[in-house]
């Protein structure tokens, strides 16, 4: 049997396969990173000081208020939850501005005012922000944690050949 639109079968493959990889890169680097974080808690074999000594000494106790960005509203409970569950003494708290939505920039500037211990961008930090934190007699640093994307799909109905980046930019 012969697909009728064999331009949207192949598409969709393509874009499968995209998903599927996309996927795979994030599971790789979220590894990694789970590499990282045992080799910085887990002291030497020859130490005689035991795993949850380490956590002790390195990780701080107690509960910690963050707030920011929407961007990690989908992984926020999961994440939250395998934290309590692997370390029940550092627990975490969002936290929202009661007036204001949550964002990247709402959170970094309750972060500023020193209503958060930490704050969830999808940006990084502007020179105004890094300035408005100097001001206070802070410096403030930014971690990344993960990478972003956006993928572009287009029917192929509308025989585009393709877009330029200010197409993107106006279209969004």
């Amino acid at each position: 049997m012969q697909p009728k639109q064999p331009k949207l079968v192949l598409f969709t493959l393509l874009l499968t396969l995209g998903l599927i990889g996309s996927v795979a890169y994030w599971s790789m680097n979220a590894f990694r990173l789970d590499v990282q974080l045992q080799r910085w808690l887990v002291q030497p074999e020859n130490s005689e000081e035991s795993f949850a000594g380490a956590i002790d000494r390195d990780i701080p106790f107690g509960t910690w208020q963050y707030g920011g960005s929407t961007a990690f509203a989908a992984i926020r409970d999961v994440v939250d939850r395998q934290i309590q569950q692997d370390i029940p003494n550092f627990q975490l708290a969002y936290t929202q501005d009661p007036i204001r939505p949550p964002s990247s920039g709402v959170g970094i500037q309750m972060l500023i005012e020193g209503r958060l211990a930490f704050a969830q961008a999808s940006r990084p930090l502007t020179e105004e922000e890094i300035n408005s934190a100097m001001q206070r007699g802070l410096q403030i640093r930014q971690i990344p944690v993960a990478y972003d994307a956006i993928v572009v799909v287009v029917h192929p109905s509308l025989q585009l050949s393709g877009l330029t980046i200010p197409q993107l930019v106006g279209i969004y």
